[in-house]
């Protein structure tokens, strides 16, 4: 398999998470973001060009941020917070993982690091998050 048919296929594993996601099915969810992140990592380790590179990463961070989505709704906060952590590795300003790292970190009874974390968001965004 081509880097470009191994970064569409992590796309389609993406975008049949999100469709499983909107249905309800988690663990469809789960684990179609599951095999996008087998495929897109699989990327880094074939040398890639820059963009492809960039593009892979990308959607990392859209999978992670999605995963801790379907986490939040099962109410798995340590597994959360793993997967937030994960996307802001890749893209610490990312208000998303930030918003989710907070949030885990307010459910397991860290106000302290939760209210850094949202703090720091809303000063990054003070108009608040839409979309």
């Amino acid at each position: 398999m081509s880097h470009d048919e191994t970064f569409t296929k992590g796309v389609e594993c993406r975008e049949a998470g999100n469709a499983a996601f909107k249905k309800g099915d988690y663990q469809g969810a789960l684990s179609n973001y599951y095999h996008a992140l087998l495929h897109l990592r699989t990327i880094g380790g074939l040398h890639p060009n820059d963009d492809l590179k960039k593009r892979s990463n990308e959607q990392l961070v859209m999978i992670y941020n999605n995963m801790a989505a379907v986490l939040a709704k099962q109410e798995k906060w340590k597994r959360v917070l793993d997967s937030a952590t994960k996307a802001r590795e890749l893209d610490n300003e990312n208000t998303k993982s930030k918003f989710r790292q907070g949030q885990a970190y307010a459910r397991m009874g860290n106000t302290d690091q939760a209210k850094a974390l949202l703090d720091e968001l809303l000063k990054q965004n003070p108009t608040g998050m839409r979309g």
